[in-house]
């Protein structure tokens, strides 16, 4: 369990109330997406409702630390709050709220729940209507949002062809990312684990893995894709819940957690560039974004960007606790972070909050997380960079100067690390043969030889696999096509006919994992039908590109939002 380093409100998540001389100026924060259907289930994982409430929940505790006047908390009976000087208390202004998501049902509706918690409906708020001045009409009537003044946020997504994307899932189509990967693999160190696991996974299999692909390999190689099926029948499933213990789920935890902490957290691997932390990426792309958005709200004198709000995947978190000393400070953050969990940057000053807005050398940084969502997880405050916990808080220009060591802070460099193949990146060198008859050799290992070695690598594991089993006596036992999952393939026999069939891509050579299903519809989204787009054959939610459409500045120090009153 996470330690909090400061003392804890009762009752309270937001623990780390501000000291009264602070004044909160503006706060970023990265949020992991909710409970959701889990990878290895047919389809896209899609936010379950249970989700949509723990992101509600937080996007709630969040409206009481940063945003909630004193009668709204008092009301409530939550005491303190560390409001952000001068943002809009009941409706919400767009120059001041900047929202981002990784471009994934789960993600995107995470984001959803989260900004009606933070700003519900402004009829929830007031028994007096507060309506924004475009609600007055010529004949002297006024008329508020549908829903009872629900209010609309822009929440901006990136494709995989998007080097925007980068920012909130560094990760993603990093060719270098993906070779030091198979270096791993093909590692003693591995091999080990794999071994010394192997009994362990394939009692599992027997109690809560039968509706799994028939091709993903049962064991440490997919730690986490088989943590994650579990947790879900776990919570889900009353037949996965009698068959596991809470031990077992808990060993699955702990083993994803190490598989997910050694692809992200290893800061010792090195890709194309000596000592670039590949394995790390994540969390270096997501440090620049973070930087960004605080000057660009430093520039402005504090007019916008006061809160900006991030939504990804738990590989920032494993690279960003790594790289900021956190998992030195504490083995918990090697862990899984608990969905719904959230990185906080806090800006703030200690001076008059009527004066003038401060300069830069007068700016202060804390960080803070909360691990789930749960009411007894508070939002704790924790040192970064080893300062120790006499020192949590920093100036400004020092928690630059640390990020400085480790970020990437523009899409250029994020190529010069991960690779060439991504389409975006030809238009940042002077070579425009990515695509053609010339080959670009950038990095040690090309997308036709990674293809090579994950072949290799998976007949390494099945030939540890198929050895262990030869000597333990274990023999393959193929189920019937009539055996069901435990899930139920999360509707079993209860699927009705208007319930949209589910499809499944081809699982690459070398790859058994199958994350590149798309299942379509969500709790908020509906059975939409979902449109095939050609970059890597993944199916996304239909989007067209409009004048106002993904911003398309890929420097994450540039203007953090451009107003968008439009409903």
């Amino acid at each position: 369990m996470f330690a909090p380093l400061v003392a804890a409100t009762a009752g309270l998540l937001l623990a780390r109330v501000a000291n009264a001389a602070d004044n909160i100026r503006g706060a970023v924060v990265f949020s992991l997406h909710g409970d959701r259907t889990p990878n290895l289930s047919p389809g896209s994982s899609v936010l379950t409702p249970l989700g949509a409430r723990q992101l509600f929940s937080s996007g709630s505790a969040f409206r009481a630390r940063y945003i909630a006047s004193p009668a709204e908390n008092s009301a409530l009976n939550i005491p303190g709050g560390s409001p952000i000087l001068g943002i809009s208390t009941y409706n919400i202004d767009n120059s001041q709220v900047y929202a981002a998501a990784k471009d994934s049902y789960h993600t995107i509706n995470s984001a959803q729940a989260f900004l009606q918690g933070l700003y519900p409906a402004v009829g929830s708020l007031t028994s007096t209507p507060i309506l924004p001045a475009e609600a007055a009409l010529a004949n002297g009537s006024s008329f508020g949002y549908p829903l009872d003044g629900y209010q609309y946020c822009p929440i901006h997504t990136f494709r995989p062809t998007d080097p925007n994307l980068i920012w909130l899932a560094g990760d993603v189509s990093c060719q270098e990312y993906l070779a030091s990967e198979y270096e791993y693999l093909a590692s003693s160190d591995f091999a080990a684990l794999q071994n010394s696991s192997f009994a362990f996974y394939q009692d599992i299999k027997e109690k809560a893995l039968h509706g799994i692909p028939f091709n993903v390999l049962v064991g440490y190689y997919n730690a986490y894709e088989l943590y994650d099926y579990v947790n879900y029948g776990y919570v889900h499933n009353s037949s996965v819940r009698k068959n596991i213990s809470e031990n077992e789920l808990a060993q699955l935890r702990a083993l994803a957690g190490q598989r997910a902490f050694d692809r992200n957290g290893n800061k010792s691997a090195s890709g194309f560039i000596e000592g670039d932390m590949i394995r790390t990426i994540a969390g270096r792309t997501l440090a620049a974004k973070v930087v960004g958005l605080l000057q660009g709200h430093i520039d402005s004198k504090g007019v916008i960007g006061k809160l900006s709000l991030l939504f990804g995947d738990l590989e920032p978190f494993m690279a960003f606790f790594a790289l900021s000393d956190l998992s030195d400070l504490s083995s918990s953050f090697k862990e899984l972070p608990e969905f719904g969990s959230t990185m906080v940057f806090e800006l703030f000053s200690v001076d008059d909050q009527n004066s003038t807005y401060p300069s830069e050398s007068d700016l202060w940084v804390r960080f803070l997380f909360r691990n789930g969502t749960s009411n007894d997880q508070d939002l704790a405050e924790y040192p970064l960079f080893g300062q120790g916990r006499s020192s949590a808080d920093m100036k400004w220009t020092e928690f630059k100067d640390q990020i400085a060591k480790f970020m990437v802070p523009k899409a250029q460099d994020w190529c010069d690390i991960c690779g060439l193949r991504t389409p975006f990146c030809p238009f940042y060198t002077n070579t425009s043969s990515w695509g053609g008859g010339s080959s670009i050799s950038h990095g040690r290992v090309t997308p036709p030889v990674a293809g090579v070695i994950g072949a290799v690598v998976t007949l390494v594991i099945v030939g540890i696999v198929m050895a262990a089993m030869f000597l333990g006596g274990i023999r393959f036992n193929r189920s019937s096509n009539k055996r069901r999952s435990e899930l139920g393939g999360f509707k079993g026999g209860q699927k009705l006919a208007s319930d949209a069939d589910l499809t499944s891509g081809k699982a690459p050579a070398g790859a058994a994992v199958s994350r590149g299903h798309e299942r379509v519809g969500s709790w908020e989204l509906g059975e939409s039908k979902a449109e095939e787009h050609g970059f890597g054959s993944l199916r996304r939610p239909p989007r067209s590109l409009t004048p106002h459409d993904d911003d398309l500045n890929v420097n994450p120090f540039s203007e953090p939002v451009k107003i968008d009153d439009r409903v």
